[in-house]
């Protein structure tokens, strides 16, 4: 389908951990692969999809490797909101299927979940109108 396809050509071979731009930079080179969404719509698919999560906190566990916790929106009752100086990971589950490129001094995994994200301004709260409360 045209998602599955999207997500091969943008980020196949891609480093684990990630810049924002870097994605765009990979989606402004698969034009064609876009035809059922804008760039916007792309970002958000990876998102909800867990594919990309943002870098919360990195800690040091050896001389040179590194636990890097990372917040992917299937974690959260809200949406992430793409932050250009955000160091983004890229979900291990992908690593394998998606051939990336792995730093091996660093760990990355979904971080515990906490509440101080919104203050951050790293979720996009919203509230759905239909509801009763």
């Amino acid at each position: 389908n045209d998602a599955t396809s999207l997500i091969k050509k943008a980020f196949t071979d891609m480093k684990n951990l990630i810049k924002i731009k870097d994605v765009h930079e990979r989606l402004s080179k698969c034009k064609s692969h876009l035809t059922s969404f804008d760039r916007d719509d792309a970002i958000r698919l990876f998102f909800e999809c867990g594919l990309i999560g943002i870098v919360m906190k990195e800690e040091q566990y050896f001389t040179t490797k590194h636990i890097i916790q990372s917040l992917f929106e299937y974690q959260v009752k809200d949406i992430l909101v793409e932050q250009f100086d955000h160091l983004y990971a890229i979900h291990p589950m992908f690593y394998q299927p998606l051939n990336i490129q792995v730093d091996m001094e660093s760990l990355v995994y979904p971080m515990p979940v906490a509440e101080e994200f919104e203050e951050d301004g790293l979720l996009c709260l919203y509230k759905d109108t239909n509801s009763n409360g």
